[in-house]
């Protein structure tokens, strides 16, 4: 009997779930997958959100998650990434694993505005774009979406305070509240001076977004599969977005001198110089692979003075990378090279600096 009852119960259950879902909801969501589709992103944004809001449902939160990204709503979008991860774990969803690489990916490129009050008043109110700041997000810092802000604080008696702040990806910035000043009697309240934007506090934060990083140098130093030690300079300069990566082109020039086996003194010096093309993807906050294909030129001199000769090449690479901080990348760059002499394996480690 007890049996019975438990499946008439979960039939009652899933009859429930199927009757819940508002057909409403769905329309909305098509509706937001039609507007992606043509390019309309605010009209999908407002769909995928409205959907949402009838029915709460992790794909629809992935959707406006990504919509919102494209559109350069950053905090916007990873606030919807978190709350997809968050809904994904309390239903076993497996796409849990995916918002929350997706909301790490965009934890760096997030832009954070702390607004400081000097001298907190009674009814003092502080509004940024029109609307009010909780008490609660004074004093810390508050992810935002980049763009123009106008913060403004006034209370009852004195004159107000309004200052202009850029949010850039990547950037953090603070908008100290001074002290107001009282107005004078029988007047109606002013707006004080705006404080000079010079005056805020912006920098970059410890992990810039991966479309800043646009230029960077380094050394290498490693080895190949023929025992040969290579030394040289490789760089790399970011061309176009992709999704949260980066498509870049990375020139290098790398120096080794090798040995003939068959006679000790005959020795090759070769400069390779190479072109690739490599599409860098972050994994976490930290780590990024970059992977690509590229080709180049050998230029070997020999230890007998023979006329110079060139060996053309081409390569497939792949390079997990760990930031350390706002400025060095460091790499381990791994390469399958094709020419004339068979393929050969190359591994170096690098440490670019970005600027």
């Amino acid at each position: 009997m007890t049996t019975r009852s438990g499946f008439v119960l979960a039939f009652v259950l899933l009859l429930a779930r199927v009757g819940g879902a508002s057909p409403a909801a769905e329309k909305l969501f098509q509706d937001g997958r039609n507007f992606m589709n043509e390019g309309k992103l605010a009209e999908a944004c407002d769909a995928f959100r409205r959907s949402n809001e009838l029915e709460a449902r992790v794909g629809t939160l992935l959707n406006l998650a990504n919509c919102e990204e494209k559109r350069g709503r950053l905090a916007t979008a990873w606030s919807a990434f978190v709350e997809a991860r968050a809904l994904a774990k309390r239903s076993n969803d497996d796409r849990a694993t995916e918002a929350d690489k997706r909301a790490s990916a965009l934890a760096p490129r997030l832009p954070y505005l702390t607004i400081k009050v000097a001298h907190p008043l009674p009814d003092l109110v502080v509004r940024r774009n029109g609307i009010e700041v909780p008490a609660a997000e004074l004093e810390h810092d508050v992810p935002l979406d980049p763009g123009a802000y106008d913060v403004e604080a006034s209370a009852t008696g004195y004159q107000a305070f309004k200052q202009a702040v850029e949010l850039a990806p990547g950037a953090r910035a603070t908008v100290a509240i001074p002290a107001l000043v009282a107005s004078p009697a029988g007047d109606a309240p002013a707006v004080a001076p705006a404080t000079p934007v010079a005056a805020v506090e912006t920098k970059a934060t410890p992990t810039p977004s991966w479309t800043a990083r646009r230029f960077g140098a380094g050394v290498g130093l490693g080895g190949t599969t023929q025992k040969d030690v290579i030394v040289g300079l490789r760089g790399f300069i970011g061309i176009v977005e992709a999704g949260p990566g980066v498509i870049r082109l990375v020139p290098s020039v790398f120096y080794t001198r090798s040995h003939d086996a068959m006679d000790v003194y005959q020795y090759y010096d070769v400069f390779a110089i190479g072109l690739a093309t490599e599409l860098a993807w972050p994994q976490t906050g930290q780590l990024f692979v970059a992977a690509g294909l590229g080709f180049g030129l050998d230029i070997i001199k020999d230890g007998y003075g023979n006329p110079i000769s060139t060996n053309a090449w081409a390569a497939a690479r792949v390079s997990p990378t760990l930031r350390l901080g706002a400025h060095f990348d460091l790499g381990l760059h791994i390469q399958l090279v094709a020419g004339g002499g068979g393929v050969v394996g190359l591994g170096e480690l690098g440490i670019d600096y970005v600027f």
